[in-house]
């Protein structure tokens, strides 16, 4: 896929389908490209212009009250912040898109969130929370059946426990 093979080019590509979009006043698909040019910018670690097509994406999204889109671009702008120390922010936008997302019964992407989120308090140091939240989307992976994620979430579970023994051991 041109995505994978060649991220430069689809950022081009998906810019002017923007300029279409923005064109035409199809402000939903306007959001999908924001979003999807802000993954390949932080892909490529441009994470400035990740979060400027994120925020974008956002602001949108709360404009035409599409929560949908708003969760997908709460979700996407949280990735972005999460890798540029701005966990705490990125903990509250993953929340809020948790929040939306279960009241929407959408399960995934509540797996997504909380995987992430647990990612997040790692990064702090609170590694009671990161277990216990990936307890939860392990719990949410057995629930919609995807066992490779169940395979991940396992992995991410095993090394917070170690983190807590290394922190137990030090203790003591």
């Amino acid at each position: 896929h041109k995505l994978n093979q060649n991220p430069d080019q689809a950022i081009q590509e998906y810019i002017q389908a923007l300029d279409l979009f923005k064109s035409i006043d199809n402000r939903g698909k306007q959001i999908v490209v924001l979003n999807n040019i802000s993954s390949l910018h932080w892909q490529l670690e441009n994470h400035r212009q990740a979060k400027t097509y994120a925020r974008e994406a956002l602001q949108l999204s709360q404009e035409d009250q599409n929560q949908i889109a708003i969760i997908s671009s709460q979700l996407n702008l949280a990735n972005v912040l999460k890798e540029e120390d701005s966990v705490d922010y990125a903990i509250e936008l993953y929340l809020d898109g948790i929040e939306v997302a279960e009241q929407l019964g959408d399960l995934e992407t509540t797996a997504q969130a909380k995987n992430n989120l647990g990612i997040c308090y790692g990064k702090l140091g609170a590694s009671e929370k990161e277990l216990k939240v990936y307890k939860q989307v392990l719990q949410l992976y057995e629930t919609i059946g995807k066992p490779k994620y169940l395979a991940a979430v396992s992995l991410n579970i095993a090394t917070t426990f170690q983190t807590l023994e290394a922190m137990d051991s030090a203790f003591y």
